[in-house]
């Protein structure tokens, strides 16, 4: 832990520029500060440190999570949603079998862009970012000053956030600008250079969604306090890599590519059998809809109407069996058109929110 210390507490150390080496350590209990229970208007402000315990090589105070996030009716009843997440395991290449079909409908709506069709590649590139990793974030630091009153606050002072699009490129901006006015003076984890982050909740303007925007810096570096760092010294620093969710096995990733195929494929219907599969994959059901971030509801905006509505003319992407009883069948469609119906509500729902967003 030497090189942390020496980083976070030496003025002569470029912030911005330091090189890192890795190292585990172990995590603490519940050691996640709520902020999204924040009510609207108030705000909190952290003190972010860097990522691990040890300095590494590419590893800043930001850790991706890189979680893909598909959403499902349920089938026994339409007015609950499946929420499947897993970590993917190599985006960047064709070699992924989950990931490459999304970018496979990437490179389709460049082709239909070139083409002249833009509706269409507009269409399928809000499907393909729809089903694309998900831009969240885990960093760690000090709670300066809590917007929520906690029930049970750890005994741990360095807490770990899990940071949404918004409040990401807030800091990124920040990080990266060049104006003299609003340049921070080192990198946010900084002991001594690092300026604290304030995360401000408010609302869209017709206060219907949460929204993080006007998060951002304070107006100059503050340098950690000594009961900071007795904190560090006494439980260490967490190692964020360590949360991230495990990768699927090849089983596993092998449905999970076959879910994928009939989720960009328009089929929103959850299927109860997958469930005995899903090793690591966190499957998570809820009664009805919560208020999701506006960034969330942008990036979650059910475009392909054209798919939607091929679902009503073919009971939802499925042919009957031949051996399917008649009345079996009925019911069956009734509730394939219930899915559909479900499916174009939410789509409404979320282009007006995501047009409310962008507003």
């Amino acid at each position: 832990m030497e090189n942390v210390l020496q980083y976070l507490f030496d003025e002569t150390t470029d912030s911005l520029k330091v090189q890192r080496e890795s190292q585990s350590t172990t995590s603490a209990a519940s050691p996640f500060f709520r902020y999204k229970q924040m009510d609207a208007g108030q705000s909190t402000t952290v003190r972010f440190l860097p990522a691990a315990p040890r300095l590494a090589p590419g590893l800043n105070f930001l850790v991706e999570k890189r979680i893909v996030r598909l959403r499902f009716a349920d089938p026994n009843n339409e007015k609950n949603e499946i929420s499947l997440s897993f970590r993917p395991m190599d985006v960047k290449t064709a070699h992924d079998p989950v990931m490459a079909q999304v970018q496979a409908l990437s490179k389709e709506a460049d082709a239909e862009e070139k083409a002249g069709h833009d509706a269409r590649a507009k269409q399928l590139r809000s499907t393909a970012s729809r089903h694309w990793v998900k831009p969240e974030f885990f960093a760690q630091g000090f709670v300066v000053r809590p917007g929520v009153k906690e029930d049970n606050i750890p005994e741990n002072p360095i807490r770990i956030f899990e940071l949404n699009k918004q409040l990401v490129n807030k800091i990124r901006n920040a990080i990266n600008s060049d104006d003299p006015d609003t340049m921070l003076e080192g990198s946010p984890e900084h002991g001594t250079k690092g300026t604290p982050f304030i995360i401000k909740k408010t609302m869209t303007g017709d206060g219907k969604w949460p929204s993080y925007t006007e998060s951002g810096f304070g107006n100059k570096a503050s340098a950690l306090t000594e009961e900071h760092r007795a904190a560090i010294l006494k439980y260490n620093l967490f190692n964020l890599t360590e949360f991230l969710p495990k990768i699927p096995d090849e089983d596993e990733y092998e449905l999970l590519a076959e879910i994928m195929a009939q989720s960009l494929a328009g089929d929103y219907l959850w299927n109860p059998e997958w469930e005995s599969r899903l090793k690591v994959s966190t499957v998570y059901k809820s009664a009805g809809r919560g208020k999701p971030d506006a960034d969330t509801v942008e990036g979650e905006v059910v475009a392909d109407v054209e798919q939607a509505s091929r679902l009503l003319g073919n009971k939802a992407g499925r042919a009957p069996s031949a051996s399917t009883p008649e009345d079996e069948l009925s019911s069956k469609r009734i509730a394939d058109q219930q899915v559909v119906s479900a499916v174009m509500e939410r789509y409404n729902q979320k282009k007006a929110a995501a047009e409310r967003a962008d507003a």
